[in-house]
């Protein structure tokens, strides 16, 4: 056992460091107790000596918190970085959090004396971080290369992704076979972006595990798990529970060379809610290696792609761990909030080498240059393109107006409308993945295509019940409107006054609205279920036609909007099966900015049953909103034709709507 002193360092038993440890001042040797995390440490920085710690000013608090141990611990870190100091129990640790305000809190302890909060510190503060290691000797020893992180900060940002992850295509290791880029040659800045539980990262073809310890090790000698813990299969002598893998496809986290970690990776941060044993953590495992602050998941987590990006952001400007940690926290908080949350495992007072600092700012500054050159496999994200723009008009509005049809008894395909949303879902998930903005328009193209053969589908269900029913606009489901405004509005046709543009909210669905304008002379001129901005469409309201003669039916449309527009057209008679009137005829009109087209419909009447006036209905769908303007016609007979007998025709008339 060594116990002189070595360029700074002492090493001492555990019987001997209290003694020592208690006197400690930042001109004497620093205190080392011999451990598996202390040799790791002088193996990284051999041949050259341990080095010896320099007094720093670190803003903030050091709380310590449980046995003396933790509590000598402490002041070992305070008395170092100038700091003030706290020792509290574990039931005092929420208030005493809460008391510090904004401060950065070093929260330090042994596992056995944190265990006992009973919940993870940073509810109460939002700039804690936990220093804790599995043993003494452990903690000793991360404290000591905190303290002295310039030593073996080496350049460089290192990458484990998992090849179904965002950035896999810039990973130094996407597959066990290539973890030696990242335990053989060390990286300031070390990022874990993949599939994980509190004991393991994943890959396809192995692991990062949380023990470090020998596989004789393995079970308990009962093999039985404690009350209330979840005991994974190798404690239980049962093996690691992907047992297709060999020994050397399951790499201690203890043996990864990095010194600030982000573990992107569900319940990388488990102390304080942890469900398995404090032995198997792979982030613990991470600090009883060269790691002296892991960044990491709270928890279940859904993964946002934009993290690494902030963390390496925030370093590149200098911040402490602890803001860094704030940023993430808040950039969650407008995202998926709860379900995104980090922690932080190490001092968030740090003051991180300018080496780290440099690596940040390069490896951002490469990402930036590849995403604009368009390679590094969707490294960036395309929130500004206009695809992006496009699929989250088709997520938040197109998708959400189609819903809303049926509750005016138009009707949808709903597989086709089903499908189309699956496919915006998995695009969306994408874009936040960071999908090329070549492929995301490739992808968003197809879905603008699924949309417009999903609106002329729509468009020809509703002119077939129009033109095969008494049709009335919504049929029964006008009885659960109410009128939620009335506004004057002239008629376009004839021009009153006495028209109004009246706007409806069904009683049970809040977004399923209709606007109708409403001339007491011309009735209904038009049914919208949503505004349509930037599309103007015009038809005329009184025609007449002659039976057998060729006569066009008009609809303006123009395009005032910056993009092009797709619109689903069509036009049938109410009732024009029993009338004998021309079928339903549709179109898809595509037109250009600024573009104006006229879509005619065949008024060619053949012999109607009654020579009388009939409605008929313009249907357009775009945007997943239908519009509906109704034209009369009043038919005439050609002078060598006898009209049919009214009389005949109206009691007709009543027999088939009985």
């Amino acid at each position: 056992m060594r116990t002189a002193h070595a360029q700074g360092v002492r090493f001492v038993t555990e019987q001997e460091w209290f003694t020592v440890a208690e006197r400690w001042a930042p001109s004497d040797p620093f205190p080392l107790v011999e451990g598996a995390a202390l040799r790791r440490y002088e193996e990284l920085l051999a041949p050259a000596p341990l080095p010896p710690v320099q007094r720093l000013a670190w803003p903030g608090v050091v709380v310590s918190c449980g046995s003396r141990r933790s509590e000598v611990v402490g002041g070992l870190l305070a008395e170092a970085t100038g700091r003030d100091r706290l020792h509290v129990a574990p039931e005092e640790v929420p208030a005493a959090l809460a008391r510090l305000g904004d401060s950065y809190v070093a929260l330090v302890g042994l596992l056995t004396d944190l265990d006992a909060i009973g919940d993870w510190p940073a509810s109460w503060h939002s700039r804690v971080g936990v220093v804790t290691a599995r043993d003494l000797p452990s903690l000793v020893a991360l404290v000591y290369r905190t303290l002295t992180v310039a030593a073996a900060a080496d350049p460089g940002v290192g990458r484990l992704v998992h090849p179904v992850m965002p950035g896999a295509s810039r990973a130094d290791v996407t597959s066990i076979d290539e973890i030696d880029a990242l335990t053989a040659r060390g990286h300031g800045l070390l990022v874990l972006n993949s599939h994980g539980r509190e004991c393991c990262v994943h890959l396809p073809d192995g692991l990062v595990c949380g023990r470090s310890d020998a596989p004789a090790d393995a079970a308990p000698p009962d093999g039985s798990a404690p009350p209330g813990v979840r005991t994974p299969s190798c404690l239980r002598g049962g093996g690691c529970f992907r047992p297709e893998l060999s020994p050397s496809q399951r790499v201690p986290a203890s043996s990864l060379r990095g010194t600030v970690v982000l573990a992107h990776a569900c319940d990388a941060i488990a102390f304080g809610v942890n469900a398995l044993p404090h032995r198997v953590s792979v982030t613990l495992g991470l600090l009883e290696g060269n790691a002296v602050a892991v960044l990491g998941a709270v928890g279940r987590h859904e993964p946002d792609p934009r993290t690494s990006e902030r963390m390496l952001s925030g370093i590149a400007r200098g911040l402490r761990p602890g803001d860094v940690l704030r940023e993430l926290n808040a950039m969650a908080a407008g995202g998926t909030g709860e379900l995104t949350r980090f922690g932080l495992l190490g001092d968030p007072s740090l003051a991180l080498p300018a080496t780290l600092v440099t690596a940040a700012a390069q490896d951002l500054t490469a990402t930036a240059t590849a995403t604009a050159t368009g390679v590094g496999g969707g490294g960036g994200r395309t929130d500004g393109s206009a695809a992006a723009a496009d699929l989250q008009a088709l997520g938040e509005h197109v998708i959400p107006a189609i819903e809303s049809l049926p509750w005016f008894d138009v009707p949808i395909p709903e597989p086709a409308l089903a499908a189309l949303a699956h496919r915006v879902r998995h695009l969306w998930a994408g874009l936040q993945g960071g999908v090329p903005a070549t492929s995301l328009a490739t992808s968003v193209a197809a879905c603008q295509e699924e949309l417009a053969s999903l609106q002329a589908r729509i468009v020809d269900g509703f002119l077939e019940t129009v033109h095969t029913t008494w049709w009335q606009f919504g049929e029964s489901a006008v009885a659960g409107l109410r009128q939620t405004s009335a506004l004057p509005a002239p008629c376009p046709h004839c021009g009153r006054r006495s028209a109004e543009e009246l706007q409806f909210r069904h009683g049970l669905r809040a977004s399923a609205t209709l606007r109708v304008h409403f001339c007491l002379r011309c009735g209904p001129v038009r049914w919208r279920t949503g505004e349509v901005p930037g599309l103007d469409q015009v038809t005329h309201v009184d025609l007449v036609a002659q039976d057998g003669t060729a006569m066009a039916l008009p609809l303006t449309l123009r395009n005032d909007r910056p993009q092009p527009v797709s619109v689903a057209v069509g036009f049938a008679f109410a009732n024009g099966s029993y009338h004998r009137l021309p079928p339903p005829q549709s179109w898809t009109v595509r037109l250009g900015p600024g573009e104006t087209r006229v879509v005619t419909a065949d008024g060619r009447m053949g012999t109607p049953r009654a020579y009388d006036m009939f409605e008929g209905v313009f249907v357009t769908c775009v945007d997943g909103l239908v519009t509906v303007l109704p034209t009369w016609v009043t038919v005439a007979a050609e002078p060598s034709r006898t009209p049919i007998s009214q009389a005949t025709e109206h009691s007709q008339d009543s027999h088939v709507r009985d």
